[in-house]
């Protein structure tokens, strides 16, 4: 989603040195809604060869805008809602093919665009769009109406597998758009990073698996991995920790494996100001711990001055703010009665305490039980 500029995608500018024009670009699990009022393009490119499909493109007022032709471009199984196709400019030699998209109702094709089949002039039908909810509704035209392509990706923009079984309960075909109707969670890993001696989480650690991209720890030590389903061997790292392996990590169809990682700190000396530090000790706890309904908070400010009390789940989310404000030196304790701002008691299992001070902050984990 984006106001400005009112380009979405901009290809003319991209270093030929890094992208060579003979190898086609794909663009494809995206959402991208423009919610400016000024004129809008989905896409401005050069002549190279790109590869547009399963993407979800909303409110801009011309698709496409193109300086010069190439007829290697392919838009395949999107959603397309457009205002105004006619004000695109293009190249009078240009001919992009549009095989298997649902396009904005009522559609007339401008000359300069290839009708490939599949084609579909239609209201998507997307779940709730006034919570910006874009996934297909029951009876959605674009079940099952996209093209099968030998590089679909296995999943979607939820990580959702990309072809689920049909609507009729048969073998399924791709769906238009970003996301796939009806499908499952491809699996994956949801961890915590940890200091084994303090306890305290660790951010920035590296989570790989062979052959995928790597995930981080969040500043909660927390990570999300949609790896999809197996057995993998896991590793995780980071500059001042010991390498930890962890080996046949089991990942069930439509579920996340929860794994705890305990690093040991190398307590290595390293004169490079931009790593970052270990946290500051200000002597937070809780008792008790495991808790419930409400536990006591106690830490010492170093000093006077600004402080802040912040309380997330155990997904990285802030829950509470408990205190904000300037504070006396000293020891302090402020009770939390396991609600967030609005009142509602959270889910029971893990939380974090995050303070910060002049720069400096800790963070204490905490359990509570329901």
């Amino acid at each position: 989603e984006h106001y400005e500029p009112n380009i979405a995608i901009d290809m003319r500018y991209w270093d030929p040195d890094y992208f060579p024009t003979q190898q086609a670009r794909k663009i494809y699990n995206n959402l991208v809604r423009y919610i400016g009022d000024s004129p809008s393009t989905f896409i401005f490119s050069d002549p190279i060869p790109i590869d547009i499909y399963n993407n979800t493109v909303l409110n801009y007022s011309q698709l496409f805008s193109y300086d010069y032709f190439h007829d290697e471009q392919v838009y395949a199984n999107n959603i397309i809602q457009c205002d105004d196709w006619t004000a695109s400019t293009i190249n009078e030699d240009y001919h992009p093919l549009f095989i298997s998209n649902c396009l904005p109702y009522p559609f007339a094709y401008p000359w300069d665009i290839l009708d490939g089949g599949g084609n579909i002039a239609a209201d998507p039908m997307f779940a709730d769009v006034s919570n910006d909810d874009y996934t297909l509704a029951a009876g959605s035209p674009c079940i099952d109406a996209g093209m099968m392509r030998p590089d679909l990706p296995e999943f979607d923009l939820r990580y959702h597998r990309r072809v689920a079984a049909g609507a009729d309960g048969e073998d399924g075909v791709v769906d238009m758009g970003a996301y796939e109707y009806n499908s499952v969670y491809i699996g994956g890993i949801n961890g915590y990073a940890y200091d084994s001696e303090s306890g305290l989480p660790v951010d920035c650690v590296k989570i790989e698996i062979s052959n995928k991209l790597p995930e981080f720890s969040d500043s909660l030590g927390c990570f999300n991995y949609p790896c999809g389903a197996g057995t993998f061997t896991v590793k995780a790292s980071r500059w001042d920790y010991e390498d930890l392996i962890i080996p046949n990590v089991l990942v069930t169809l439509g579920e996340d494996t929860m794994l705890n990682i305990p690093l040991v700190w190398t307590n290595v000396t390293i004169d490079d100001e931009s790593l970052p530090p270990k946290p500051a000790d200000f002597g937070l706890s809780n008792h008790p711990n495991p808790f419930n309904p409400s536990t006591r908070l106690s830490f010492i400010a170093p000093e006077t001055g600004e402080l802040k009390l912040d309380i997330y789940n155990i997904k990285g989310q802030k829950v509470r703010t408990l205190y904000h404000g300037f504070i006396s030196e000293g020891y302090h304790q402020i009770v939390w009665d396991g609600r967030d701002e609005k009142g509602v008691g959270i889910g029971s299992g893990i939380c974090f305490a995050k303070i910060e001070m002049n720069g400096r902050r800790q963070i204490h984990k905490m359990m509570l039980m329901k």
